[in-house]
């Protein structure tokens, strides 16, 4: 049978009935192999009503199928999404929080305890759910919270079969991560394509709520394009009021077609019908990355960026409504190489405007290593393109550089065309990211850095510079409101 989604249209076998005198039933066919007229298409809800007027339609349709009087049904297309879920568990071991007095040397000395915290660990187990997603290699993607720390990881089959799996990869940044078994006869879910759906949408979640065993539930999209919720993960998710409970993470979200479209991920702490899925678009992506590599490679142009803000383009004059500015450039970066300078105003890649700095940053790691991309910039009331060939991104696991003091910040020379120009010399603060520390001391937008340590600034690079080269604190003399005052950035 082909395929059709609920809530659109379908060929269909229509068998008019009504009663003759003797109480006995009289048909009328008009079937695809007989006349033309029956490949005409009418939506389900006016089907559904005929139905209830005693009406009988057989729809040609993998997703719901009835005859008869036969009510609609999602079973066919969930016996095969089933046979493609699978229950995971897990057991590990994990750190656990220490209660912050046995935290403080202090108070370790007074009652004689060591000086060394000894490391605190404890042994759990969890569950979750997975989607096969290739049979022959017995390859399941999950999320990556469900085997985090997971020393040992169990797979359960919906035949009841179980059995042990290693993980392949792993991608805290997405939230996914892939495993493998060996088994045979596995069937694996297609993808769907996640960039057609819309809201409205139905969508089905099948997974392993607490334990109990697959489980399926009907919903629809509330909504596409959900930022990382508080976090620094790099997807944008699905919303759904199809229900999720603890065990859903790592299952799947199918449309009617029973094609993966999501992988089940989050849900909006105690509230009701607001649950989350990661793309099927992305998560394919991440999936053939931790296939292939183990890990996912990403690009990196070696920048720190901010939105444009209204202030940034009043103080730069720039009349676009959407890019983003460039406030640091990193030294041997792929973006030093290719000449980007900070100030620089980034519209567009590779054709493609850019909207904000997590935009930006997103669609920079989604491409791939030595890839060359080409950067639309303004500069100095010019635009012109910059090509640059990205890096690959590194795991920075080094000390705090002197230069978060400052934090994310944007800053221009005060010189001719510059409102505070003629009061005072050094670098204006046009824009700061309000969780740095440098905010938390005091220092916004609109003040004029004039020195670092009690050494005159000239110019914004001077000012960064400077910040980079100074230790662990950083004393601001800072002008604002016509006076001079300092600020300790700690």
């Amino acid at each position: 049978m082909n395929r059709f989604p609920l809530a659109g249209w379908s060929r269909y076998h229509i068998c008019l009935g009504s009663l003759d005198d003797s109480g006995g039933a009289r048909f009328f066919h008009a079937s695809q192999e007989a006349s033309p007229c029956a490949d005409s298409r009418i939506p389900v809800t006016i089907a559904l009503q005929l139905i209830a007027s005693g009406l009988c339609i057989l729809f040609v349709g993998g997703g719901i199928a009835f005859a008869d009087s036969s009510p609609p049904s999602l079973a066919p297309m969930l016996e095969r999404v089933f046979q493609s879920v699978v229950s995971i568990s897990v057991k590990g071991k994990a750190a656990e929080e220490i209660d912050p007095l046995l935290q403080d040397p202090f108070y370790r000395r007074f009652y004689g305890l060591s000086e060394e915290l000894p490391p605190q660990t404890s042994s759990f187990q969890a569950v979750g759910s997975g989607v096969i997603f290739n049979a022959q290699r017995g390859l399941i993607l999950t999320n990556y919270h469900v085997v985090e720390h997971a020393n040992a990881i169990t797979v359960s089959l919906n035949i009841g079969k179980t059995m042990h799996a290693r993980l392949v990869g792993s991608d805290p940044e997405t939230d996914l991560a892939v495993i493998e078994i060996s088994a045979d006869n596995l069937l694996a879910m297609p993808f769907g394509d996640s960039r057609h759906l819309r809201v409205g949408d139905y969508v089905v979640a099948v997974g392993n709520p607490f334990g109990l065993g697959q489980t399926a539930t009907l919903g629809i999209v509330s909504a596409l394009g959900r930022p990382g919720l508080g976090t620094d993960n790099l997807a944008t998710f699905i919303q759904t009021d199809a229900s999720f409970n603890p065990g859903n993470s790592g299952g799947a979200l199918v449309n009617l077609e029973g094609e993966l479209v999501g992988i089940n991920s989050a849900t909006a702490g105690s509230a009701l019908g607001i649950n989350f899925a990661i793309p099927s678009v992305l998560a394919e992506q991440i999936a053939d990355e931790l296939v292939a590599y183990g890990k996912v490679r990403r690009g990196e142009l070696g920048v720190v960026v901010q939105d444009m803000t209204p202030k940034v383009r009043l103080a730069l004059i720039i009349n676009h409504e959407s890019g983003v500015i460039v406030s640091q450039v990193n030294s041997d970066s792929a973006a030093q190489r290719a000449g980007v300078l900070a100030g620089d105003v980034i519209t567009a890649i590779d054709g493609h405007p850019v909207g904000s700095a997590t935009e930006f940053r997103n669609r920079i790691r989604s491409i791939k290593p030595d890839t060359a991309i080409r950067l639309l910039v303004d500069r100095s009331d010019k635009s012109f393109e910059i090509a640059a060939r990205l890096s690959e991104l590194k795991n920075d696991n080094s000390p705090e550089s002197p230069i978060t003091y400052l934090g994310s910040i944007v800053l221009l020379d005060v010189k001719a065309g510059v409102k505070p120009y003629g009061k005072a010399d050094g670098a204006l603060v046009i824009a700061i990211d309000k969780d740095s520390k440098a905010a938390a001391a005091g220092l916004a937008a609109g003040d004029i850095i004039v020195s670092i340590n009690r050494q005159a600034v000239h110019s914004s690079k001077e000012t960064l510079d400077l910040a980079r080269r100074s230790g662990h604190s950083l004393l601001l003399g800072i002008y604002r409101d016509d006076a001079l005052r300092f600020l300790t950035v700690q």
